[in-house]
């Protein structure tokens, strides 16, 4: 612990540590571990203390662990699909591109308000639940548009 308050350094991930306080020692002071505050407790001996895992550490620290063991972490096992299946995987590609084609050619989009903050929240959210028009006249906030018109090309 006292390393890591000297040198930031954790798994092999540099932290910023900011000391509060004269002395790290618990009670006597706290310490911001990249802005969250950590955790001071005793150690086992007299002198000593140690600090908790914030959750920035805890993802440093299983990342190492999987770059170390992903075996443990992740199976490679053989899937097993009847022809009829991948006949159907195959139709169901098809149909996808097929849509996706009609999309860029009609210029309309549909909206899958289902995945809007489903795992992450979209970063286009706010310019589609607000029917915000966006072309190259019309370029949101924090946007740049790397598209140039058909009309421009000539």
């Amino acid at each position: 612990s006292k390393k890591f308050v000297a040198d930031g350094m954790y798994c092999g991930q540099k932290f910023e540590v900011e000391e509060r306080g004269a002395n790290v020692m618990p009670g006597e002071q706290t310490v911001l571990v990249n802005d969250t505050e950590a955790i001071i407790e005793s150690g086992a001996k007299e002198g000593t203390f140690t600090i908790r895992e914030t959750p920035d550490m805890f993802g440093a620290r299983l990342l190492k662990d999987i770059t170390e063991r992903p075996e443990f972490y992740f199976r490679c096992i053989e899937l097993t699909r009847t022809d009829a299946e991948l006949k159907a995987f195959e139709q169901e590609l098809y149909d996808i591109a097929q849509n996706m084609q009609f999309m860029i050619r009609s210029g309309r989009f549909y909206t899958n308000e289902h995945q809007c903050e489903a795992t992450f929240r979209c970063d286009y959210i706010e310019q589609c639940y607000n029917r915000v028009q966006v072309d190259q006249d019309h370029v949101p906030d924090g946007f740049k548009c790397i598209f140039k018109r058909k009309d421009d090309e000539l």
